[in-house]
């Protein structure tokens, strides 16, 4: 960029081309970004983009540059109705625009942004739609395949239908030779652990385990890979609850190091309350940091588990915060954390847990429903 910048009479589509890769490496693929952009830069970014695009005055870049925005809302963790539908009628026709050019990575980027949208917007049924389509058309990059299986995978999941979401990694999975590269299908495997994890399907982990830890490898243990969180989390829950230390410090290592980035904040709060069995730390999350991320249905069992009496004014927000950005499942399970929490305001707190897995780092979680079969 600096150097396109130092030329004596910069090429405009030069300039899009570039500032578009840069915004959506921050924002389709932001899992994989440790140090971001703030939200100003950010802005200024997509304003000069649209301007370099519309001045180049190439079709098939506007199109790209209008793809690219439609990853922003899951940046900023916030989608308007308008937003929706605009994404929506963008994101087919771009999808349709690219297909009839057979222009195959900007079809899977535009039906990637579409899904994005819809699955802000709670609309399920449509992420899997668009992950289908995805998953019959033509593609060379092994990269678009295991994002669109990771995609199903999401979309299943968040529907509440966790036995397709699992059926549909285990295919996936069952169809690669050994030695194959198992990375490109890090999301889907990931989600599929955290996806075990919350539906109490414990007895499938093993394989989506096992790719994990080889996708870890592969990616030559790389703490930016956030993406891996959530499966790497799920894990230490489950070891924790079977009381197994090997796997839950094995877990915890890999944990510690992906939660160092600043911009991982709710996760490092989330695995400090789990070291400290302290369901404060979450309930005094005054920034919302955990629940604007996919730590929010462990978060939720971890304070559903010591059975913790939160305030109203906690309850309605993150009431609110799951219905718009997450999941069914932890909408359902916020709701459910209202009306029992509220009708036990004279409980008593459940003793706090001190009882540790002899020569481990981490405390216990409470035997509860959910952990415990």
């Amino acid at each position: 960029m600096e150097l396109w910048q130092s030329e004596p009479k910069p090429d405009p589509l030069v300039g899009a081309r570039l500032l578009r890769k840069i915004l959506t490496f921050e924002t389709r693929w932001e899992a994989s970004v440790a140090n971001r952009s703030s939200e100003q830069e950010m802005l200024a970014m997509r304003s000069e983009d649209r301007r370099l695009a519309e001045l180049a005055g190439g079709e098939d870049e506007l199109w790209r540059v209008k793809v690219a925005d439609l990853f922003w809302p899951m940046r900023r963790r916030s989608i308007t109705k308008e937003e929706v539908a605009e994404g929506s009628q963008i994101g087919l026709a771009a999808a349709s625009y690219f297909e009839a050019r057979e222009d195959w990575e900007m079809f899977h980027a535009s039906l990637d942004g579409y899904a994005a949208v819809m699955r802000m917007s709670g609309d399920h049924a449509e992420v899997i739609a668009a992950a289908s389509r995805r998953l019959t058309a033509p593609t060379s990059n092994r990269l678009d395949w295991g994002d669109a299986v990771g995609m199903l995978v999401v979309g299943h999941t968040n529907s509440e239908d966790y036995r397709a979401a699992i059926d549909a990694m285990n295919q996936e999975l069952a169809r690669l030779h050994p030695g194959e590269p198992r990375a490109p299908f890090s999301n889907g495997v990931s989600t599929t652990l955290m996806t075990c994890t919350i539906s109490g399907e414990w007895d499938h982990r093993d394989a989506f385990l096992n790719a994990l830890r080889t996708i870890w490898e592969e990616i030559r243990r790389d703490a930016g890979a956030a993406f891996l969180l959530p499966g790497f989390f799920a894990e230490l829950h489950v070891a924790l609850a079977w009381e197994d230390r090997a796997s839950a410090d094995a877990a915890l290592s890999v944990v510690e190091r992906l939660v160092e980035p600043e911009s991982r904040r709710g996760w490092r709060l989330l695995l400090d309350a789990y070291k400290e069995d302290d369901a404060d730390k979450l309930i005094l999350d005054a920034e919302g940091l955990l629940w604007q991320g996919s730590g929010a249905g462990l978060g939720l069992s971890f304070l559903s588990e010591r059975r913790a009496i939160l305030p109203t004014q906690f309850l309605d927000e993150l009431r609110t915060r799951t219905r718009k950005r997450f999941s069914a499942p932890f909408s359902t399970h916020s709701t459910f954390m209202t009306r029992s929490s509220r009708t036990s305001r004279t409980a008593s707190r459940r003793p706090s847990i001190t009882q540790r897995l002899a020569g481990s780092s981490l405390t216990r979680p409470a035997c509860g429903s959910s952990l415990q079969k």
